[in-house]
C-alpha cells in the first residue's frame, strides 16, 4: 500500500478527549494552511475555475454558519450557482467529535453523484467533475472524496488514505476520520455500511471523471472560505455581479390574459428565484378597454412581475401593401420586438407565447444561453407546406447533438432566447424602414415579400443565418404531437412546454379540437389549481379614487376560490388552531394574526398560508411598500360596524383592506378641514365582496374612517345597500417597530416573550383596534 501517516501523529493535543476535538485544532493548521499562498485562486476566479475544469456538481460538507464562516457573513447561497450551470448538494458534517459522516449522509452523496453521472450532469457529458469542499479543505471534504473512490474502484480505504496525504499533506485530520476510512476494505464494506445496495450503479463513471474531480478537489478545495483574504462574502459578491440577469417574458393582450396567468405561474414554480418572470400587458383585459366585455380581468400568481406594454419601444409594423396577418391576434405580436431594447436591465431574455403550458423542467434552458447576436429558437413544423419539415430534426435533448454553428431554417417565434441589445433593436427598425421604403418605391424585390405570420416572418428574415435550433420539447406544437411524422420523436412525456397553436384551451370547446381535448383539459386543471392564488393586476393610476388622495379601490381583486380559501382558514375545519384566538367585542368579533404593536417592538408569528400569499402579492404589486406583518380579521353581523378612528403611529402609514362575503360603505372624514382646504372633507367608498382598498399617507394620517352600525347603507347617490348575514374584513398592515420577524423566532425564550406580548395585547383590545 501507499505510505501512511501514523495514527498518533495527526493532531496537536494528543491524549486529550478526542471526542471533543474540533478539527480546527489539527494538523491542518500545522502544515496544511494555505493562508497567504500567492498561488491560491482569487474569488473572482472561482466560477471560471469550475467551468474550465468541467465542474458540474459542487458538494458542500460544512454548515453555512459554523465558526470561521459565520464571522464573515455565512456561506454562499447555492442558488447563485445555478445560472452558471452548476448543481449543488449539501452534506453537512459536524466539525466536532471527529467530524465523521453517518451512513445516511454517505449514502445520499453516492446516490446524488451516481444520478449526476448517469444524467451526464448539467452539460450532458459523462466526464463532468465533482468538486467537494468543507471549511478548510482537509478533513470532511477529503473524506467524502475518498468515499467516492472506494465505492467506484473497490479500493481499500487505507490505500486511498496514503495517496491523498501525498497529494494533499495534512488531509484526513482527525484519528476518527482516519480510522473510519481505513475500516473499509472495499465496495462491499460500503454496501454493508450504507442503506441499500450502492455497488453496481456507480460503474458508469469514467476514469477521466474521477481523475478530473480529484484534480479539482485537491487543487482547489475551499481555501477562499477559510482564509482572511479569500472569504465567502467576497465570493458571493463576485457571483452576484457576474451572474447573467435573466428574465422569462410573455405578453398578456386581449383574451391571452388567461394564458399569461397559467404560463407565468408555471415558470415561477420551476425557475430559480433570481430569474425574473415578467408579463407585459396593455391592461386592455381590464374590461374597461376596447376589448370584448366578456374578456376576464388580468390575474397573475405571486412572484410574477407586471409591466405596462407601453414601456417597450416600438418597431413600426410593415407597410399595408404587404397585407394583413393570417390571424387578427397576430397584430399584438409585433410588441415582442421591443424586448431587444431591455439590455440595460437583462443579459438574457427568454420570450414565450402566452398560449404555452409548462409541463417539464424549463430551467434546462438556462444552460443554452446564446452568444450576442445569435437567436435560439425551435424550428417550425412545416408539414402543411413542405415534405422536408425539420421540426424534430433536433429532437435530442443532448446538447452535444445540437448544431454548434448558426444555420438557416424557418423557426417558430413562440419561444425565443436571445441577448437583448439596443443595437440589434435599432437594426430591426432600420430593416423595417428599408422594407417600407422598398414597397413605397415599388421595387421588384418588394413584390415577393409576404408576412402572413407577422413578426415571425420578419424575425426569420432579419436573423437569417444567425439562428441556433433548440429541441422541439421546449416548444412542442400541439398539432405536431398528433402528426405521425413527429409523434414518435416527440412523445408527450418528453415535452417541456406545450404550445397551443390554433384553438386555445380557454376558448369554448370545438369539434375541430377534439383530438387535443386531453391537452386542453390539462391546461384547464392548471388554471383551476391557480384560482386561489390568482390576484387581479392592473394599472394603479386608473383606480385612484381622488386625485389629491392616495386612495385606491380595486374591485374583484380576489377570486371566489381565493375567498373560499381565506374563509376556510378563519372559520373552517382547518382553523382549529385559531378558534381560541377570536375575541368577541361588543360590536364585532376580532382575530389578530402576525404581530402586535408593543413598546419593546413586536415579536411576530408567521401569517397563515393564504394570508401570507395575499401579503406577498400586495407587496409585489406595490399596494404596500413591503409584506405585511399583521392581519386583523374582523367578522361583522348585520347592524355591526366600527366607530371613527385613526390607525395610529404604531403602524406604517399604509393599509390594505380586503372585503369578503358582504358589502359595506366606508366613510372617510378629514379632521382638520381648515388646515387642508385642498383636500376633500369627506369621501365614501363602497366596499364590495372580494375588493381591495388601499390608502396611505394623507388618507391615513389626516382622516378618520368608520363603518356605520346599520343593517343597510345608503350611498350619496341614494342607492340602498343591504348588509350580508356576515361580512369579513381583512386589514393588512406593517408594524412600525418590529423586534423579531417570524423567521427570527427560534428559541423558547423568544417564543415565551411573544406569548407575553399577546397576553398584554389581549388586555388592551378596544372597539377600534
Amino acid at each position: 500500500s501507499l505510505p501512511q501517516v501514523p495514527l498518533k501523529s495527526r493532531a496537536r493535543g494528543a491524549g486529550k478527549d478526542d471526542d471533543a476535538t474540533d478539527s480546527d485544532h489539527t494538523v491542518a493548521k500545522v502544515y496544511g494552511n494555505v493562508e497567504g499562498d500567492s498561488r491560491a485562486p482569487r474569488p473572482a476566479d472561482w466560477v471560471s475555475f469550475c467551468q474550465r475544469h468541467g465542474v458540474g456538481l459542487i458538494v458542500r460538507a460544512n454548515f453555512g454558519d459554523e465558526k470561521g464562516i459565520s464571522e464573515h457573513g455565512g456561506s454562499y447561497d447555492p442558488a447563485l450557482l445555478q445560472p452558471f450551470g452548476l448543481k449543488h448538494l449539501d452534506v453537512p458534517i459536524d466539525d466536532r467529535h471527529g467530524a465523521v459522516p453517518d451512513a445516511r449522509k454517505i449514502h445520499d452523496l453516492l446516490e446524488c453523484c451516481s444520478a449526476h453521472s448517469s444524467r451526464g450532469g448539467v452539460g450532458e457529458h459523462d466526464d463532468e467533475a465533482i468538486l467537494l469542499h468543507c471549511k478548510g479543505g482537509f478533513g470532511r471534504s477529503v473524506l467524502l472524496a475518498s468515499c467516492l473512490i472506494v465505492a467506484k474502484y473497490d479500493l481499500p480505504g487505507r490505500s486511498i488514505l496514503g495517496w491523498v496525504r501525498i497529494a494533499r499533506p495534512g488531509a484526513i485530520i482527525t484519528y476518527q476520520q482516519e480510522r473510519f476510512l481505513c475500516s473499509f476494505g472495499g465496495r462491499a464494506d460500503w454496501e454493508r455500511c450504507c442503506i441499500g445496495t450502492i455497488g453496481g450503479s456507480y460503474l458508469g463513471w469514467s476514469r477521466e471523471c474521477i481523475a478530473n474531480f480529484l484534480c479539482v478537489k485537491l487543487q482547489m478545495m475551499n481555501r477562499i472560505e477559510v482564509s482572511n483574504e479569500f472569504h465567502v462574502r467576497e465570493l458571493v459578491a463576485v457571483i452576484a455581479l457576474e451572474a447573467p440577469r435573466v428574465a422569462f417574458v410573455t405578453l398578456a393582450t386581449g383574451a391571452y390574459g388567461e394564458g399569461a396567468l397559467v404560463l407565468s405561474a408555471g415558470l415561477r414554480q420551476r425557475l430559480p428565484a433570481e430569474v425574473d418572470v415578467l408579463v407585459f400587458s396593455s391592461f386592455e383585459a381590464d374590461n374597461d378597454g376596447p376589448e370584448a366585455p366578456d374578456v376576464p380581468p388580468l390575474r397573475l400568481a405571486p412572484g410574477v412581475q407586471l409591466r405596462a406594454l407601453a414601456q417597450l419601444p416600438v418597431v413600426p409594423e410593415p407597410p399595408s401593401c404587404i397585407g394583413p396577418p393570417l390571424m387578427p391576434q397576430f397584430r399584438f405580436c409585433w410588441a415582442k420586438l421591443g424586448l431587444w431594447a431591455l439590455d440595460d436591465e437583462y443579459d438574457v431574455i427568454v420570450y414565450m407565447d402566452a398560449d404555452m403550458l409548462i409541463v417539464g423542467d424549463i430551467s434546462r434552458l438556462l444552460s443554452q444561453i446564446p452568444a450576442p447576436g445569435i437567436l435560439r429558437a425551435v424550428p417550425a413544423c412545416e408539414c402543411w407546406c413542405s415534405e422536408e419539415c425539420c421540426y424534430t430534426s433536433a429532437a435530442s435533448s443532448n446538447e452535444s447533438d445540437f448544431p454548434k454553428t448558426p444555420s438557416t431554417f424557418y423557426f417558430n417565434a413562440g419561444l425565443l432566447m436571445f441577448r437583448p441589445s439596443r443595437e440589434e433593436f435599432n437594426a430591426m427598425k432600420s430593416s423595417m424602414l428599408a422594407l417600407s421604403t422598398s414597397n413605397l418605391e415599388g421595387s421588384a424585390d418588394s413584390a415577393s415579400i409576404e408576412m402572413p405570420f407577422a413578426e415571425q416572418d420578419f424575425l426569420n428574415r432579419h436573423f437569417r443565418g444567425r439562428v441556433l435550433p433548440l429541441p422541439p420539447a421546449f416548444n412542442a406544437l400541439k398539432h405536431a404531437l398528433k402528426n405521425p411524422k413527429h409523434e414518435s420523436a416527440l412523445p408527450i412525456s418528453s415535452c417541456i412546454a406545450i404550445h397551443f397553436v390554433m384553438g386555445k384551451p380557454w376558448a369554448p370547446p370545438s369539434k375541430l379540437e377534439e383530438d387535443f381535448e386531453h391537452l386542453h383539459a390539462q391546461w384547464r386543471a392548471e388554471r383551476q389549481a391557480l384560482s386561489p392564488v390568482a390576484f387581479r393586476r392592473l394599472d394603479w393610476a386608473q383606480r385612484k379614487l381622488h386625485p389629491a388622495l392616495d386612495l385606491w379601490l380595486l374591485p374583484d381583486f380576489v377570486t371566489p376560490e381565493c375567498e373560499e380559501s381565506l374563509l376556510s382558514c378563519f372559520y373552517g375545519s382547518s382553523a382549529v388552531s385559531l378558534q381560541g384566538r377570536w375575541r368577541q367585542l361588543r360590536r364585532r368579533n376580532l382575530l389578530c394574526l402576525g404581530g402586535v404593536p408593543h413598546d419593546d417592538g413586536a415579536i411576530c408569528e408567521e401569517l397563515p398560508s393564504p394570508v401570507g400569499v395575499l401579503g406577498q402579492v400586495l407587496s409585489e404589486m406595490g399596494a404596500l411598500a413591503g409584506e405585511p406583518d399583521q392581519c386583523l380579521v374582523n367578522s361583522y353581523a348585520p347592524g355591526q360596524g366600527i366607530d371613527a378612528h385613526f390607525d395610529g403611529p404604531r403602524f406604517k402609514s399604509e393599509v390594505a383592506i380586503v372585503t369578503l362575503e358582504g358589502p359595506a360603505l366606508l366613510h372617510f372624514r378629514l379632521v382638520e378641514e381648515t388646515e387642508h382646504p385642498e383636500l376633500p372633507p369627506r369621501v365614501e367608498v363602497l366596499l364590495l365582496p372580494r375588493s381591495l382598498l388601499v390608502f396611505k399617507d394623507a388618507a391615513y394620517e389626516l382622516y378618520v374612517h368608520r363603518i356605520d352600525h346599520a343593517e343597510a347603507d345608503t350611498t350619496a347617490a341614494g342607492e340602498r345597500i343591504l348588509r350580508a348575514p356576515r361580512r369579513t374584513s381583512l386589514t393588512l398592515r406593517r408594524l412600525a417597530d418590529v423586534q423579531l420577524k417570524a423567521s427570527q423566532v427560534v428559541t423558547e425564550v423568544q417564543r415565551e416573550a411573544r406569548a407575553s406580548q399577546w397576553q398584554w395585547w389581549d388586555s388592551q383590545i378596544s372597539e377600534i383596534d
